[in-house]
């Protein structure tokens, strides 16, 4: 019923001298867009100039493959940013802590605190980090 509708109320316009133009409009209903029942696109591609029409038709085309690929592209990279926040970020934070005590012990020993930032510290180990790699 829907798409019954909308090819009845897509027209054509008229040029200045009062020809019919070609309908270059287009429209889409995707359901269940990447296979999730719960995800729909709708699209409406009003095409103009003398290849309007293919332009629509293109956009009608190629934009549910391109919202599924950045769609599943944002979701590798949250993903990603989550597994290393959880994994591996930790494990840099109590490496640069425990360097940063043996710095201390090594360099200040009479100021031996278990955690304590020092910026001049830090920039020596982000030196040595940067040498190494």
């Amino acid at each position: 019923m829907i798409l019954w509708i909308l090819k009845k109320t897509s027209i054509a316009g008229r040029s200045s001298d009062g020809r019919d133009k070609q309908n270059q409009d287009s429209f889409l209903i995707v359901n269940e867009l990447g296979g999730d029942p719960e995800v729909s696109l709708f699209g409406v591609f009003d095409g103009h100039g003398r290849n309007g029409h293919l332009v629509s038709f293109f956009a009608k085309t190629v934009l549910p493959g391109i919202v599924v690929v950045v769609v599943v592209v944002v979701v590798v990279v949250v993903v990603v940013v989550v597994v290393f926040s959880k994994t591996v970020l930790p494990g840099i934070y109590l490496f640069v802590d425990h360097l940063l005590i043996l710095f201390n012990l090594l360099f200040f020993p009479k100021n031996v605190l278990p955690g304590k930032d020092c910026a001049v510290i830090v920039i020596i180990i982000i030196i040595i980090i940067i040498i190494i790699i």
